[in-house]
């Protein structure tokens, strides 16, 4: 694993908890506006560790070659309606 930075934001209240996604791990995840976020949690030694990805969803399997990711069982395999 290479560790690429540690960041710091402050969490705002709201309705919910909120906070700004630093400019550096923005563009590692190549976010983008609408862009959304995966969570995993974990716990080792008693310690919390949250773990952030780019959610995979159906418009960037799109971008990217849905065919690969389809084979992998991440959406299912059968054709949308009308095609």
């Amino acid at each position: 694993m290479v560790e690429l930075g540690v960041y710091e934001s402050k969490v705002i209240a709201g309705r919910s908890f909120r906070t700004v996604i630093p400019k550096p791990v923005a563009k590692a995840l190549k976010l983008e506006k609408g862009s959304k976020l995966s969570w995993e949690l974990r716990v080792e030694d008693r310690e919390v560790f949250v773990i952030v990805r780019k959610a995979v969803t159906t418009e960037s399997l799109a971008l990217q070659g849905g065919e690969e990711v389809r084979s992998l069982g991440k959406i299912d395999d059968e054709p949308a309606q009308g095609h």
